[in-house]
């Protein structure tokens, strides 16, 4: 927690983003203020829609499922 913001587990933001609301577990921000452009994976990747499975995946094929506070592993 920093400053009342709580940032979530692998969220990742751009050099100079302005946080000014708390983030999602592998969300990726940026921008003053910082705003969500994606999802990334815990090394930083960013990851693809798939609309067949309704789920976000990595280049490895791992899935990801959103829930109330950012994405969680399936």
């Amino acid at each position: 927690m920093l400053a009342g913001v709580t940032i979530g587990e692998f969220s990742m933001t751009g050099i100079g983003s302005v946080i000014t609301r708390d983030l999602k577990s592998y969300g990726l921000y940026y921008g003053n203020p910082a705003k969500q452009n994606g999802w990334v994976d815990e090394y930083g990747e960013k990851l693809a829609f798939d609309s067949a499975a309704n789920t976000w995946k990595n280049k490895t094929g791992e899935e990801y499922v959103e829930g109330l506070t950012g994405l969680q592993k399936k």
